[in-house]
């Protein structure tokens, strides 16, 4: 290999890296969700708030849309990529919309009854990741004209979502609590950062500081998440949240 030929290797990889990154999270969404909705959907015995098939469908879209975009980048088409960007800003303010709406209805379903403390905690996690992933995205928009600063920042918002699709796999398993599934999960997703990060540094020679600072925020966020979740504050914010569907 000249000298000349390495460089382009290195972009190339990275190239397919974040091609398969993008594949590997379409994969994982959509077979997660094959017993609780796939399958029951395919047999008409899904029940469901047309909030929450919302919330499903755009989230469902989103990992199709990041594959295409990074399949797009990857094959030099940077015109397109750009053109599609409009489109990914309206698709994650509707999917933030959506899931802080989908949430609202959660609550309002179950607080007050047996399950209060599963939908308290379920609630956090949806809204901390609408949090986070909004932090990503407004960051990624910000360095639109930084694209190894955009790229990476596209992948932590898709990765601070995907907890609750690894929390579909560990309900497979029998006797796992509600706050052990998160915490599981969480510390799957974070395995997971850890081998992109890694392999990424492996091409590019460096970790890059998005994935320094990206990847210290989800776990920062992953930490504060479960002590505030029983505090009464969390549960008197529910009961607030779960208020405003009975108002609607």
């Amino acid at each position: 290999m000249t000298p000349t030929e390495a460089p382009r290797v290195g972009v190339d990889a990275a190239r397919h890296f974040y091609v398969a990154i993008a594949a590997f999270f379409v994969v994982l969404t959509f077979t997660a969700f094959i017993r609780s909705y796939w399958a029951p959907m395919a047999d008409g015995s899904l029940a469901m708030h047309a909030a929450i098939h919302a919330h499903a469908a755009l989230f469902f879209l989103w990992t199709l849309y990041f594959l295409t975009q990074t399949v797009l980048a990857a094959q030099g088409r940077t015109l397109a990529h750009r053109e599609w960007g409009m489109f990914g800003v309206a698709l994650a303010s509707a999917m933030v919309f959506s899931g802080v709406v989908a949430n609202i209805v959660h609550l309002s379903l179950l607080m007050g009854t047996p399950r209060e403390r599963l939908v308290t905690g379920t609630a956090i996690l949806g809204f901390t990741s609408m949090i986070t992933f909004t932090t990503f995205i407004a960051a990624a928009v910000a360095n639109v004209r930084r694209p190894e600063w955009h790229k990476r920042l596209m992948v932590l918002a898709t990765f601070s979502i995907m907890q609750a699709v690894v929390v579909r796999y560990i309900l497979l398993i029998p006797g796992v609590s509600q706050p052990h599934r998160a915490f599981i999960a969480a510390i799957i997703i974070d395995l997971l950062l850890l081998a992109v990060i890694f392999t990424d540094a492996r091409i590019k020679g460096r970790v890059h500081p998005v994935y320094l600072a990206g990847g210290a925020l989800l776990v920062f966020v992953q930490v504060v998440r479960s002590p505030v979740t029983h505090t009464p504050f969390w549960r008197e914010a529910c009961q607030w949240l779960a208020s405003l569907a009975g108002q609607a």
